[in-house]
């Protein structure tokens, strides 16, 4: 059960990892029997204080291009939903929809609620930087329903990088080590750039020690030899520090 005290130290935790203010406009497709449509779309802007556009989920599906197009006729500045909605965007989108579009309004395009895919990021940043999305604009960001919704985000304007993880090691000792070029079936996970820290939204955070085993990361092990399995995992940053009543 989510108690008022747990949402509102998870919304107020999620102002503060997007950098919101009352300048913010949030366009949402997202469903709002979703926890990221209801908490995040709606009862965070409610809170916060900046408006909020809604429009169908089925409005987007059909037409990816409209959701698009609300950011621009609404100056959006914080918007975004799960991976599949981006590659919809790169697939089914036809240039000819896009005429006089302009997304340099978008400052925050989150991307989670499912594994987020390195090479969709940077196509979607390629592909639309012609009608003026910005480099660093999209967002990795990862929750769950227990910690209300929103855990990790990457600071709106902050670069996210990939690590290629030893998937082997990591799941026998529960230590995430980089994994050798050389090995032949290695998978990539979003990540920030190490020198930021990652920012956990809802908790003070607490010291790594505390965290699960398989959530720990321990790079300087990267001089070691590993079984050749790998996949990668994403470092996340430590700088939303709410604690959850």
């Amino acid at each position: 059960m989510l108690t008022h005290a747990n949402l509102l130290a998870n919304v107020k935790a999620m102002g503060k990892a997007a950098r919101a203010t009352t300048e913010d406009v949030f366009v949402s497709w997202l469903p709002l029997y979703h926890d990221m449509g209801l908490i995040g779309g709606c009862f965070a802007t409610m809170y916060l204080g900046f408006p909020v556009v809604l429009m169908s989920p089925l409005a987007f599906l059909s037409r990816p291009s409209q959701w698009l197009r609300a950011i621009h006729r609404h100056g959006g500045t914080i918007s975004g939903g799960p991976n599949f909605s981006y590659e919809l965007c790169l697939r089914r989108i036809p240039d000819e929809e896009l005429e006089g579009l302009d997304l340099a309004s978008w400052r925050f395009a989150f991307n989670g609620a499912e594994p987020v895919s390195a090479d969709t990021l940077a196509a979607f940043e390629q592909r639309f930087s012609r009608w003026n999305f910005r480099k660093n604009v999209i967002s990795p960001v990862y929750g769950l329903a227990e910690a209300s919704v929103g855990l990790a985000f990457t600071p709106p304007g902050e670069p996210w990088q990939v690590d290629l993880i030893d998937r082997d090691w990591l799941s026998r000792t529960g230590e995430a080590v980089p994994a050798r070029p050389s090995d032949p079936r290695r998978s990539s996970w979003w990540a920030a750039e190490p020198r930021f820290p990652t920012t956990i939204c809802g908790w003070s955070t607490p010291p790594v020690s505390s965290f699960p085993t398989a959530a720990k990361v321990n790079c300087s092990s990267a001089a070691r030899r590993r079984p050749a399995a790998t996949t990668a995992i994403p470092r996340r940053r430590r700088d939303c520090s709410t604690a959850n009543g």
